[in-house]
């Protein structure tokens, strides 16, 4: 008989479940008659939607149903189909662990033939399941095997898993979280350590620096920093190549407006082309080379200056010099007062 028809076979147990319920059931707290009909009503449907499920090879919802009956209304036939869907899922521990229960609480009692399916399966399953020894640096930790609630440390006796890959997770409140990847082999007992160490409290706040006395409050820096004597001397470097480039073309161009004045059979309009493009040139030599002197005499000035200092505004400020750098024809001016 396949799993789906063992399964189905025990649809018959909902009559059961609607049933008064045996010794499985919890002896307090007492609920009232109707409340206790609701509930072995509503474990009824959900055991049927199980089944629905279970038929279907949606064996994560068949699972949720079953137990959910279970928890309306225990009833010792339900943890068969439970044992049946965790043997599907390939949870071998979980489904030893139902069926070695159904057993204990009412199966062996059960069918001759459905007890003889269930010792079958109880021999494989304890071929596929380890144990796993859970220790953590701190007690009261909770564990999760596979994102799924174990319960807190220290255990009293190791956990029943299946054999394969794991994580295993430890929290507690106020430590370092834990996480371990595994492998187990059926059959073996693995000790695992997991360290919990406090979690760094957090920084306080760092109080502000104390200012020492300062002649006004509204004192500003200037804009001036060694980034900027930089790109002085660079846009310097870059004008006065500039420079030179275009005044060797000026030269060049001067001396082909010679050539051409000595050479008959040259027109006016050739001439007059020639002088105006090394007038052109010219203009711009002279253009650049005195840019280059200004950014040069720009980024001497800061460069002997050094790092710029807070400045005070003028409605606080100290009697004290100054300096202006200037262009005119012919040359560069600093004019300055102290």
């Amino acid at each position: 008989m396949n799993r789906t028809a063992r399964l189905a076979a025990v649809a018959l147990t909902v009559a059961q479940i609607s049933a008064p319920l045996g010794a499985s059931a919890q002896p307090t707290p007492q609920p009232s008659p109707a409340a206790a009909r609701a509930a072995k009503q509503e474990a009824a449907t959900r055991f049927r939607k199980g089944l629905e499920l279970y038929n279907d090879g949606d064996f994560q919802a068949a699972l949720i149903e079953f137990r959910r009956a279970y928890d309306l209304a225990p009833s010792y036939q339900v943890l068969y189909n439970i044992g049946q869907v965790y043997f599907q899922l390939q949870d071998y521990a979980g489904a030893l662990t139902a069926l070695e229960r159904y057993l204990g609480e009412g199966g062996a009692g059960g069918p001759a033939s459905r007890r003889a399916d269930v010792e079958k399966d109880l021999v494989k399953l304890r071929q596929r399941v380890a144990h796993l020894d859970v220790a953590t640096s701190v007690e009261d930790a909770e564990i999760a095997l596979d994102d799924a609630p174990l319960g807190k440390t220290p255990f009293p006796k190791p956990v029943l898993v299946s054999a394969g890959k794991h994580k295993l997770t430890a929290t507690k409140a106020g430590r370092v979280t834990a996480t371990k990847v595994f492998e187990i082999a059926s059959g073996d007992t693995l000790k695992i350590a997991l360290d919990l160490p406090d979690q760094a409290p957090p920084k306080p706040p760092q109080p502000d620096a104390t200012p020492g006395p300062v002649a006004s409050t509204s004192a500003r820096a200037e804009p001036s920093d060694g980034s900027l004597v930089w790109v002085g001397w660079v846009a310097t470097g870059a004008l006065a190549v500039g420079a030179g480039v275009v005044g060797g073309l000026a030269l060049k161009s001067s001396g082909d407006l010679a050539t051409q004045r000595d050479t008959a059979g040259t027109t006016r309009d050739q001439l007059d082309a020639a002088s105006s493009k090394t007038r052109t040139l010219a203009i711009v030599s002279d253009a650049l080379t005195a840019s280059a002197v200004v950014a040069g005499g720009v980024s001497l000035y800061f460069t002997l200056r050094g790092p710029a200092k807070p400045k005070p505004d003028a409605a606080t400020a100290a009697p004290g010099g100054h300096v202006r750098l200037g262009l005119r024809p012919g040359g560069l001016t600093v004019v300055g007062s102290f």
